[in-house]
């Protein structure tokens, strides 16, 4: 979190961080609603009378709607505020609760699971917790020291905002205080002095000290610090986990329609859905990537008659452009006519019956065309170092799901209507509009399909959990079909997710839609490519290689994808190739290049080669050394990394992982400006050295999960 945000959360994680939070799963309001957080922000200097707005606010939701309410400020003198709720109703069984109480109180336990169940069901945020990372460990650890004095609930250290305070902290005596009838301050430093006295053969801590009015902060110990990072370098992969236990997460993304080239908003889309799968990769699951390719209807037809009427060349070759620009080119044109010219829209839709109907001509167009788009498709790929995945074909499943909805009918949800017309009955039990299933001439509709589609994946992958990474324009689409999914028994709300991202704007907010020039994918890479190149020749930035041009390539696909993976993915994402390629601030090249710094300390200090285990800098560790302040932030720092890729994993969110990598990469090169490494001496210079090794070890893998090859050398 960055300093200033306001931070909301419950028991099972963040719900909202930002102004103008967007909705998700875990937010929306729907008719079963029972508790709801409204916030206002605002600003002293405004001088607005806040608490009178507030109070006349929370009186009105009193008495028109009989809701209990409690209202509270934070500020920066009063920065947190824990709110007591009760939940009326949970799966119809009656449920109090009392989040402080709940903290210390025994007699309240089956209560509380049955509501944190109820939450993780709605939740949209996975709850991947590993036990072995650092941080899990130390809160066992502590855990184990204060049951000495009575107090068995687990501390929840987290790392500290400031470091001045400490290397972590934890709020547990605000959390007790009620049950032992003890001042917060009062009751903290009797656990400072029990933790004291328990690690004192340990040495886990330098420090433990009490802060505010109640809160614990630790500093963790140079041996302790030191034996952490050995460990981490000697480890075979840093950062993985084995929590996902080999279970299958299922990605759908990007599903490049067959009618034109990849565009902008597919790069974002498939960054993102790679990003997801590494992701769970590193963390233990089965990460699987599946497309939806719509190969028929009426878009593809026009693409069909473009390139049989509209093209002067008989093949992407004899009109010199990559085969996907040409077939798209050819829809463009089609798509105007079909608007404006009734013949061509005639002999289009004629067209769609002809390959309804399987007759040969129009099946021969259909598998040249489509095959063109494929191929220019998987050359965008390939250069972006990315497989498709598996696919799904429309022209496959668009008659399928009928016969599964039909023996639906009469068991509850599924019902006919006088008209012949069959439709989902979703809204009391799940909040959502009823949906359309069936036309009254039995023709299927796309909830129809895509649950036959669903079938199939849970047939080929067994998926623990279903993701669909598609546009926020389609969270209608998806709410009713997870809704629908859910009450069939196909799949539980907890097993699916739709991340909705945003749309790709330009610098002044403006959208980059389809129709504007020059944002194929392609084109777009073509652009990275030579603005890092120009950026690269201005900075006088020197590269060990002949091909200045290539390693442009990877820094401008870097910068892209770091571009758009840095922004909270539920948001907008600009573009922006400048700012993108800058070579300082929080971008890809700046992360690249530190990392390509690292490397060159390295090789002066040991030439060329790896020094992560077995020789070297490993095994020069010292024991314990005095840190400096910036080798304790950078330190800490890379030792997060595996509860960064979980946290990262568990929100779906590549962001996390990318604004971590800018932090370690900025700490490190305010170390680097403060300290000197190979000039140092014994086992400080051994020590930096380790420390520049971890760096590259962590910002490499990082920077490979979000899909970036770092270079050795800049």
């Amino acid at each position: 979190f960055r300093s200033g945000e306001v931070v909301w959360r419950d028991s099972h994680s963040v719900t909202c961080r930002m102004w103008n939070w967007r909705q998700s799963e875990r937010t929306k309001v729907t008719k079963s609603t029972t508790d709801i957080y409204f916030i206002f922000d605002y600003l002293d200097e405004l001088d607005l009378p806040m608490e009178d707005i507030i109070e006349k606010f929370t009186a009105e939701l009193s008495d028109v709607f009989g809701a209990k309410v409690q209202s509270g400020v934070i500020s920066k003198e009063n920065p947190e505020w824990d709110v007591d709720y009760r939940t009326k109703s949970i799966d119809g069984v009656e449920v109090e609760e009392d989040l402080k109480q709940l903290a210390v109180q025994g007699s309240d336990k089956k209560k509380s699971a049955k509501s944190h169940d109820f939450m993780k069901r709605k939740s949209s945020v996975l709850d991947l917790h590993d036990e072995s990372t650092m941080i899990s460990r130390i809160n066992r650890y502590v855990t184990g020291l204060l049951t000495a004095a009575g107090v068995t609930e687990r501390p929840d250290l987290t790392v500290s905002a400031q470091r001045e305070f400490g290397d972590l902290s934890s709020s547990l005596p605000f959390r007790v205080a009620g049950a032992v009838k003890q001042s917060p301050t009062a009751l903290a430093e009797r656990l400072v002095e029990t933790i004291k006295e328990g690690d004192r053969n340990e040495g886990v801590f330098g420090q433990v000290s009490v802060a505010g009015k109640g809160f614990v902060n630790f500093g963790l110990s140079g041996k302790f610090l030191m034996s952490e990072l050995k460990n981490a370098l000697n480890a075979d992969e840093f950062g993985n986990s084995t929590v996902g236990r080999g279970r299958a997460v299922l990605i759908e993304s990007p599903s490049i329609n067959p009618n034109a080239a990849a565009h902008i908003g597919h790069l974002l889309n498939l960054f993102i859905g790679r990003s997801l799968k590494r992701l769970f990769e590193k963390s233990g699951f089965l990460a699987v990537n599946d497309n939806l390719i719509n190969d028929r209807g009426i878009k593809i037809c026009m693409a069909m008659w473009g390139v049989a009427n509209l093209s002067d060349h008989a093949s992407p070759e004899d009109a010199g452009q990559k085969s996907d620009h040409f077939v798209g080119s050819c829809y463009v044109r089609a798509k105007e006519l079909y608007k404006t010219d009734p013949n061509v829209k005639k002999e289009i839709d004629q067209m769609l019956r002809d390959w309804e109907a399987n007759k040969p001509e129009a099946m021969s167009l259909w598998e040249k065309v489509v095959g063109w788009a494929y191929k220019g498709h998987l050359e965008t790929f390939e250069r972006l170092n990315e497989e498709r995945g598996h696919v799904w074909l429309e022209s496959e499943l668009y008659k399928k799901g009928r016969d599964i909805i039909e023996k639906q009918l009469g068991k509850g949800v599924v019902e006919q209507l006088p008209d012949g017309a069959v439709v989902g009955r979703l809204e009391e039990k799940y909040g959502v509009p009823d949906v359309v299933l069936l036309r009254s001439d039995g023709t299927s509709l796309y909830h129809t399909q895509d649950v036959y589609l669903t079938l199939q994946k849970i047939e080929k992958f067994d998926p623990w959990r279903a993701v669909w990474v598609v546009g926020n324009e389609q969270i209608a689409h998806f709410q009713q079909l997870f809704a629908l999914l859910d009450a069939l028994g196909i799949l539980d709300l907890e097993k699916v997710y739709h991340l909705a991202y945003g749309i790709v704007v330009d610098p002044q907010g403006e959208r980059i839609g389809k129709k504007s020039a020059g944002v194929t994918a392609d084109a777009i890479l073509d652009q990275m490519r030579d603005t890092a190149l120009s950026v690269m020749e201005q900075r006088k930035i020197a590269v060990d290689v002949d091909d200045k041009r290539a390693v442009a390539e990877q820094v401008g696909i870097g910068a892209l994808r770091y571009a758009f993976l840095s922004r909270d993915p539920y948001g907008n994402v600009v573009y922006d190739p400048d700012s993108a390629v800058s070579f300082t601030g929080r971008s890809g090249p700046y992360i690249m290049y530190t990392y390509a710094r690292g490397k060159s300390v390295l090789r002066k200090a040991f030439g060329e080669g790896e020094y992560y285990g077995g020789g070297g800098v490993v095994e020069d560790i010292p024991s314990s050394v005095d840190l400096t302040e910036e080798e304790r932030a950078v330190l800490l720092r890379l030792l997060m990394y595996p509860e960064t890729v979980l946290a990262s994993a568990s929100r779906y969110a590549p962001n996390i992982l990318a604004d971590y990598l800018y932090e370690v990469a900025r700490e490190f090169n305010y170390f680097y400006e403060k300290q000197t490494i190979n000039k140092a001496e014994g086992d400080v210079r051994a020590f930096r050295l380790a420390l520049t090794v971890m760096m590259t070890k962590v910002i490499g893998d990082g920077l490979r999960i979000l899909g970036i090859e770092p270079l050795e050398r800049m």
